[in-house]
C-alpha cells in the first residue's frame, strides 16, 4: 500500500455484514495454528492469525499481516507442505486395475488431454499420498481408512470433482467414521452452479460437514 488512505479505501470495499468464518466453522482447529482469511468481493485476502476463540465468540490476540491477492490453485499447492497437513490424492482407476499414480498422471498429462493444464498445476509431489478408488467414495474398497488412522487424522478437507458425486459419497463415509469434515466451496465444482450449491447444502445438512469460504 502506498498510503494509509489507499489501505482504508481498499478495506472499506471488503466490508461484509457477517464474518466468512465463525467459531463453529473453525471448531477443532489447533490453537496457535488458526488463521482467518477473509475473502472479500474484490478478490483480496486479509491474513490475520490469532490464538483462540473466546467464550463469547470473539478472536483472541489477532494480528494483521497484510493484504494479498487471491492465489492460484498451484500457489496454494506449493504452500501446503509448510502447514504440516498431509495431502492424499484419491483418483478413479477407470477400471484399470493395474494402474498406479505414474500411469494415471501420464494419461492425464497427454498433450490432447482436456484437463492437462489443470493437472500440471496440482500434480502430486514426493511428500503426498496417493490412493486409487474404484467407485465414487474415497473410502469404498480403498486403504484410505487405514492410512488416515496411521496419520492420526481426526479431520478431512475434501476437494475435487464433483461436488455432487464423489464429494458427498466421501463425506458420508467420513461422517460414519466420526471424522470432522471440511469442504471449501471454491475447491470443488460440479457441472452447473445449481448442482454445486445443492450438493454443498446437502453435505452440510446431512453429513455434518463444515462448508467454508465463498462459492
Amino acid at each position: 500500500m502506498k498510503s494509509a488512505l489507499a489501505l482504508t479505501d481498499k478495506l472499506e470495499k471488503l466490508a461484509v455484514e457477517k464474518p466468512v468464518l465463525d467459531r463453529e466453522a473453525m471448531n477443532g482447529a489447533q490453537r496457535g495454528r488458526i488463521s482467518y482469511d477473509s475473502l472479500g468481493q474484490a478478490g483480496i485476502a486479509v491474513r490475520s492469525p490469532f490464538t483462540e476463540w473466546t467464550e463469547d465468540g470473539h478472536i483472541r490476540h489477532p494480528s494483521f499481516q497484510g493484504l494479498r491477492e487471491n492465489k492460484k490453485a498451484a500457489e496454494v499447492k506449493m504452500e501446503k507442505p509448510q502447514a504440516g497437513v498431509p495431502t492424499i490424492y484419491v483418483n478413479d482407476n477407470f477400471g484399470q486395475w493395474r494402474s498406479d499414480m505414474s500411469k494415471l498422471l501420464r494419461y492425464c498429462l497427454r498433450p490432447e488431454a482436456a484437463g492437462r493444464v489443470f493437472v500440471e498445476q496440482l500434480r502430486p509431489d514426493d511428500a503426498d499420498y496417493f490412493v486409487l478408488k474404484p467407485m465414487h467414495s474415497a473410502f469404498y474398497q480403498t486403504p484410505l481408512d487405514l492410512l488416515l488412522r496411521e496419520l492420526g487424522a481426526s479431520s478431512v478437507i475434501l476437494s475435487g470433482l464433483a461436488t455432487n458425486s464423489c464429494i458427498p459419497c466421501t463425506a458420508h463415509d467420513a461422517n460414519m467414521r466420526d471424522l470432522n469434515i471440511i469442504v471449501p466451496r471454491d475447491c470443488c465444482t460440479a457441472r452447473t452452479a445449481q448442482e454445486h450449491k445443492q450438493a454443498l447444502e446437502h453435505v452440510g445438512a446431512m453429513a455434518d460437514a463444515k462448508v467454508l469460504l465463498r462459492g
